[in-house]
């Protein structure tokens, strides 16, 4: 079965190379970014039909996007109905707000994993 984001990723390919851009699907190869060509561009899924609040990058991404002068990010949403396609490259992105820079992932630590499972103080749902 076809993950929303390889179809995202499909989606971009055919937009770029529609434009006469080369574009090449290297998200599985773990570069930092999904599609390699003419821009390097990390694609963004959703199938929700308005764009999303917010975007998360894993941490090799971001250094990656924040030191590739040709870095894109294409947000695809509303991905199985009609979808559609924002593109914001580099300077854009990095130019917004700190402010509207959103989303705090916490890794809680292993350890602290451990003990929870270990003492089955977690509450069941």
């Amino acid at each position: 079965m076809t993950s929303i984001h390889d179809l995202a990723c499909k989606k971009v390919v055919d937009y770029e190379t529609s434009k006469g851009r080369q574009a090449v699907d290297v998200s599985h190869l773990g570069k930092g970014y999904d599609i390699a060509g003419s821009r390097n561009i990390e694609v963004k899924a959703t199938k929700s039909p308005d764009m999303p609040a917010y975007i998360h990058f894993y941490d090799t991404s971001w250094e990656w996007f924040r030191n590739d002068p040709n870095a894109w990010v294409y947000i695809v949403y509303d991905i199985e109905k009609e979808p559609k396609l924002v593109m914001l490259d580099r300077n854009a992105l990095l130019n917004l707000e700190k402010s509207k820079y959103v989303g705090v992932y916490v890794l809680l630590p292993t350890n602290l994993r451990k003990l929870y499972k270990t003492l089955s103080c977690s509450i069941p749902l």
